[in-house]
């Protein structure tokens, strides 16, 4: 969502608002913490492997980049 949000590079020239910044990274806290507490134990949940954290930053990376890229392109077809 932040890189759909405008036409500019995202975090570079153009900044979401701090509410929107603020639940974001707090979704993404919880989700990543609750494994490790007795509430994800309580909930059947388990500790993902290093492997997986690094293949979903590979992928975040890629799909940011892809993202952009199409809205380049986008913006150039449309001439807007």
């Amino acid at each position: 969502m932040f890189v759909i949000r405008t036409r500019r590079i995202p975090f570079l020239t153009s900044r979401p608002g701090k509410w929107l910044t603020l639940l974001t990274l707090s979704c993404v806290a919880f989700g990543t913490i609750t494994p490790f507490t007795i509430f994800g134990g309580f909930l059947g949940f388990t500790a993902l492997p290093a492997e997986y954290w690094m293949l979903l930053i590979l992928m975040v990376a890629t799909y940011l980049f892809l993202v952009d890229a199409g809205k380049v392109f986008f913006y150039k077809i449309c001439k807007l």
